[in-house]
């Protein structure tokens, strides 16, 4: 008999998953199975990507092993596993290497593609004038521009995108299917034959492509206020140095002191009115290109600080970013000195007070026309809201404040598999969504705050962009615990749709554990600091020591909760506060020169020391946001009615920041310890800067409070680690924003020998909520 002999050559098939998709992934395999001389294909799944390599056995291996060092930066291969082997036998021969048709099934297990700035070859492109891109403003290849603002369905390819409306001319086609062409299967590949166009719209008068870019840079070097569509959504631009326009715009808003974001020509331009390290620069330069908070710099003249004070009126801190997109680089152009157009634009999310960010072009004619001139907008379509992502550096390492475009909805591992599909609806303030899976958690981008229906409407616009990704139904909804948030209601209603379990997670829980799973541990102590937070017993918590295993948690140290008079008036109007805590202090009344001072009536003073003393309308909250807001009251660092959440806090280190103030002097407070709880009493604190300091040192005393309050945390993590025996402590909760308080209380709990784990990727705030509720789901099934 004569058998068929083996070659030596074998056929072994694996997948990668991870960020596979939208960032080259094929692309990039095809050219180094090329270059090694290797047949086989790659091809997309639902569940990863595919790579069937032909070769010498040795060779093949070597490939497998050495894949992720030789892949461009922006991919990452998470997990490569083995699926099937084989010998290739005499008369076999090795086809030529390709990428193959997508394969559709039911199983998802990937990241999804985020959107990303312009790379440095395309902005050379739009630029040059030879290249047939030249001033092109929807210029992308393989390793920048939009994904997931296009995506309609996975797996990522250019039918299952609103690119699909744009079918490809020669030119295109030919760099699609061309194995070293950096745009071989970019799918959101355009050009000025076949791509999206521009059209400026001033009144009844519309002007398209190149002469809409033309005038748009004019009426903006005019002083017109411009609504500009970018990948996410549109935007508000306008001339920053003419100041009337700024106030112009506040007042249309109705946005009277929340900081607006400046876009730099350039890298030279931003170091010109902020400070920039390397590692700051890095991040300004990275293809998530987000907004970064940087510290104003010490020497700028009148004029510009007039300037930065009116974009930025509560800190000396600026959020500033880098063009992003060839539209952002085009606007500016490599001229822009010669021709007068300004250095800055002040570039702000397109709505109305609160509202979600516009992505439809009728939406935006009708909801900005209360405040721009005209719109400079395109026929790409956006699939889904997202906003530029905010970060922030502190001693070398990234702060996420807001996880938006760039990052979302990148998937982030949890340290606990889940086979049912888990849908989490995070909180009201900060809203994201998440979707798990496996042992990934998608998390959605920032949505915004539930309490208006627009925001509403982007919340359900999202879920059903998940829900098409996914592919699969969630078989558990989880809840936060608060019965009057709009996610709670929502996500019960999405249970019973599905005949999904729900779960319901305590606000706090959710925050440590999401800090805690982040950082590979499922147990451990954390401090959650944050303005509320919905209790076990329905009280407002928001100063907690946890201790966390899993799906259980224990509360071992708060502080002593005070009443808000007025309820949720109190947390925009924070006189009321600082009343609230007077109306326990016994031995302390207030005096006329006092009430004077802090602007506080008679009649208002009587009714709020009334509903607090009396338990009318005024709920018992712990929050540590709270604190600082009564703290910044006491101070005069106003104003009596907050106009954005965070404002006191964010006057409040500013001013602690001006200060020389070293710890050897804290301020009073009173420990008060249970069996098993510690809770700090902040009458004392209270009493001290009433009685003893008339004419106080508003420097002095704000940066003691932020001294005092990381003292009493250091003393409720004590506690805890000696009723638990646990070392490990997680911090989260907005408050954690505050880089003078993070940085005091981190240092003394190192100090005291406490392994401390802070966020990464995820934001410190409530827009982590989401992903700790899924991770706690994941535990508890």
């Amino acid at each position: 008999m004569n058998l068929i002999k083996p070659i030596g050559l074998i056929r072994q098939k694996f997948i990668c998953k991870g960020r596979v998709q939208g960032v080259g992934f094929r692309p990039a395999i095809a050219r180094l199975a090329g270059e090694d001389g290797f047949g086989g294909y790659v091809q997309n799944t639902s569940a990863g990507v595919i790579i069937c390599l032909e070769g010498e056995e040795s060779g093949v291996r070597l490939f497998k092993e050495s894949l992720r060092d030789r892949l461009p930066p922006l991919i990452i291969v998470e997990e490569i596993d083995f699926i099937h082997e084989e010998h290739l036998f005499e008369g076999e021969s090795i086809r030529p290497f390709s990428i193959e048709d997508s394969l559709h099934d039911a199983q998802i297990n990937m990241s999804l593609p985020a959107d990303l700035a312009i790379c440095k070859p395309c902005s050379q492109e739009i630029f040059d004038p030879s290249n047939r891109r030249y001033l092109y403003p929807f210029t992308t290849c393989t390793h920048c521009g939009p994904r997931y603002t296009l995506v309609e369905e996975l797996p990522y390819d250019r039918e299952r995108t609103l690119m699909s409306e744009f079918p490809l001319c020669q030119d295109c086609l030919r760099e699609y299917n061309e194995f070293s062409d950096r745009r071989y299967h970019a799918e959101s590949l355009a050009c000025p034959q076949c791509g999206p166009r521009l059209e400026y719209v001033q009144g009844e008068d519309s002007i398209f492509a190149e002469k809409a870019l033309l005038e748009c840079r004019n009426d903006l070097r005019n002083n017109k206020i411009v609504a500009i569509k970018g990948l996410g959504g549109y935007q508000i631009a306008l001339n920053p140095f003419t100041l009337d326009l700024i106030r112009k715009l506040r007042e249309k808003k109705n946005r009277p002191a929340k900081a607006f974001a400046l876009m730099a020509a350039n890298l030279s331009v931003a170091k010109k009115y902020v400070e920039v390290s390397e590692q700051e620069e890095s991040v300004l330069l990275s293809p998530q290109a987000p907004i970064l908070i940087l510290k104003r710099r010490s020497d700028l003249d009148q004029a510009q600080n007039e300037m930065l004070d009116l974009i930025c009126p509560d800190s000396s801190y600026v959020g500033l970013m880098l063009p992003t997109t060839p539209l952002h680089m085009l606007l500016f152009a490599r001229d822009f000195e010669k021709s007068g157009f300004p250095e800055l634009l002040l570039m702000t999310s397109a709505n109305a007070g609160g509202e979600p960010i516009c992505i439809h072009d009728n939406e935006a004619e009708e909801r900005l026309s209360f405040v721009c001139d005209s719109l400079l907008k395109h026929n790409r379509k956006i699939r889904v809201a997202t906003d530029d992502s905010v970060l922030r550096v502190n001693q070398e390492q990234s702060i996420m404040y807001r996880r938006a475009r760039g990052y979302a909805p990148d998937a982030i591992k949890s340290v606990r598999k889940s086979d049912s599909c888990i849908l989490a609806m995070g909180a009201d303030l900060k809203n994201t969504i998440a979707f798990m899976k496996n042992e990934k958690v998608y998390l959605s981008q920032h949505i915004g705050d539930l309490e208006l229906a627009e925001t509403q409407d982007s919340l359900h616009s999202t879920l059903n962009s998940f829900k098409d990704y996914m592919k699969v139904d969630p078989r558990v909804v989880v809840v936060d615990r608060h019965p009057g948030y709009y996610s709670h209601h929502l996500g019960k209603r999405i249970a019973k749709e599905y005949s999904a379990e729900i779960l319901e997670v305590q606000h706090h829980h959710a925050h440590g554990m999401a800090c805690l799973t982040e950082n590979k541990l499922e147990k451990g102590l954390a401090l959650v600091f944050d303005g509320t937070g919905y209790g076990t017993e329905g009280e407002l918590w928001g100063a907690e020591c946890l201790f966390i295993e899993g799906n259980h948690f224990e509360r071992l140290g708060s502080f002593q909760p005070v009443p808000l008079p007025g309820a949720d008036a109190a947390v925009k109007d924070i006189r009321r506060q600082l009343v609230g805590r007077m109306a326990g202090m016994t031995d302390f009344e207030l005096n006329d020169v006092w009430r004077k001072k802090l602007n506080i009536s008679e009649d208002e003073l009587a009714t709020w020391l009334w509903q607090s003393r009396q338990s009318i309308n005024a709920p018992l909250s712990s929050g540590a946001g709270r604190l600082f807001d009564a703290v910044a009251s006491l101070l005069g660092l106003g104003p009596d009615k907050v106009s954005y959440e965070g404002q006191a806090a964010i006057r409040l280190e500013e001013t602690a920041m001006r200060s020389t103030y070293l710890s050897h002097d804290i301020l009073p407070y009173d420990i008060c310890d249970s069996e098993s709880m510690r809770l700090i009493d902040w009458s004392p604190m209270f009493l001290s800067i009433f009685e003893n300091r008339p004419n106080f040192d508003q420097n002095r005393i704000a940066a003691q409070f932020h001294h005092t309050l990381a003292s009493a945390a250091l003393k409720m993590a004590l506690f805890a680690r000696e009723k638990s025996g646990v070392n490990q402590i997680a911090l989260s909760g907005g408050v954690f924003q505050n880089i003078l308080f993070s940085s005091l209380i981190m240092e003394l709990l190192t100090n005291n020998s406490f392994e401390v784990f802070c966020h990464k990727d995820l934001p410190a705030n409530d827009g982590s909520i989401s992903y700790g509720q899924a991770v706690v789901a994941a535990i508890s099934l």
